[in-house]
């Protein structure tokens, strides 16, 4: 009885030279991954501001009769403060403070209509009224002027 040579991937030079450089190639690659995910997280962290968000401290009084409701606007990307589909509530006479976080450089404006009415402030219920007055640029931390919504 004659003993059968061994025959496959791992005895033969040919195949295991490929295999070898095959999975070379994966490693170099997995590496060059990995370098380019570190170097961004770095570099992100090394920019000033990234991953820090900014505040907008907005000073509001009402001198409507009736509820206000509040929204803030950006003028930078599609976002709004509560939400798309909430507001802030304001009583009557309530002076309130709202901070909202915001990014560096984003305008952001108030809107503001009285419950059920359209009596409106800033920017208006849906953020697309003209005003002059009403948008404040996030830098760092603002505080705004007494903002106030008297009874029309």
């Amino acid at each position: 009885m004659q003993a059968q040579a061994a025959s496959g991937p791992f005895t033969n030079p040919a195949a295991n030279a490929t295999m070898r450089a095959a999975r070379g190639r994966r490693i170099k690659a997995m590496m060059r991954m990995v370098a380019a995910v570190l170097a961004l997280t770095f570099g992100m962290m090394a920019l000033p501001g990234a991953g820090q968000a900014d505040t907008i401290n907005w000073n509001i009084q009402s001198f409507s009769p009736n509820q206000v409701n509040v929204k803030f606007y950006s003028m930078n990307r599609n976002h709004q403060w509560p939400s798309a589909t909430s507001h802030y509530p304001l009583k009557t006479s309530n002076h309130t403070k709202m901070a909202i976080s915001c990014i560096k450089g984003e305008k952001v404006c108030y809107g503001a209509v009285v419950a059920g009415g359209k009596t409106n402030w800033g920017r208006g219920p849906q953020g697309k009224t003209g005003c002059p007055t009403c948008c404040y640029m996030c830098n760092g931390t603002v505080n705004t002027r007494l903002i106030q919504f008297n009874a029309r």
